[in-house]
């Protein structure tokens, strides 16, 4: 795409130099095919226009339609369109770095879950979960000091994290940790805690 504007920009010098040759406007902006890519680079991102166009105008009106027809072209055509691509490059990244993430985050946990399942139960206990809940908070350097996990915090955790109130954490609902221990940590420093129930 950079490239075919490149030469879409050489076109239009190229142009220009045999339209506005022995005119002021060939003169002052399309003396050489250089100068003339230059201008027409400028023009592309509009800082010189209108005044780039206003020696070809005064010598005849019809002139603006060669200036017209390149930025409409090159401006609202052309460019949005390399924007569109740098823009689906930047998302598939990004995408692409999300789903690393959670693809890690969650082979982090499968194993925290699988150490602290002892026995192999398949599901963790309140004192694995609380274990495990303190191990999060450890881990996390941008808590403040008022966020402290008390016993009846934990409590309220440990209800947010066991959707299907079986008194203990399933594989499914332990992939929930990080959610539940943001939303206490949030509603904690807004002064009140989330009604869990």
């Amino acid at each position: 795409m950079v490239l075919f504007i490149i030469f879409y920009i050489f076109f239009f010098a190229a142009l220009g130099l045999r339209i506005f040759r022995g005119t002021l406007e060939g003169v002052e902006s399309f003396d050489t095919l250089g100068d003339a890519a230059f201008n027409l680079l400028i023009l592309l991102t509009t800082a010189n226009f209108p005044d780039f166009m206003l020696p070809a105008y005064e010598a005849s009106r019809i002139n603006c339609l060669f200036f017209i027809a390149f930025l409409i072209v090159g401006l609202f055509l052309l460019m949005n369109m390399l924007l569109a691509i740098f823009y689906s490059n930047y998302k598939k990244r990004y995408d692409n770095t999300l789903e690393t993430f959670n693809e890690e985050r969650s082979n982090y946990l499968e194993e925290k879950f699988n150490e602290y399942d002892v026995g192999a139960k398949g599901y963790l206990d309140k004192d694995d979960t609380y274990k495990m809940m303190l191990e999060v908070y450890n881990l996390d350097d941008s808590k403040s000091s008022e966020f402290e996990i008390t016993p009846e915090l934990f409590e309220k955790m440990f209800r947010s994290l066991d959707l299907n109130l079986s008194g203990h954490i399933t594989r499914e609902e332990f992939q929930r940790i990080f959610e539940v221990y943001e939303l206490y940590k949030y509603s904690t420093s807004k002064g009140s805690f989330v009604n869990a129930e």
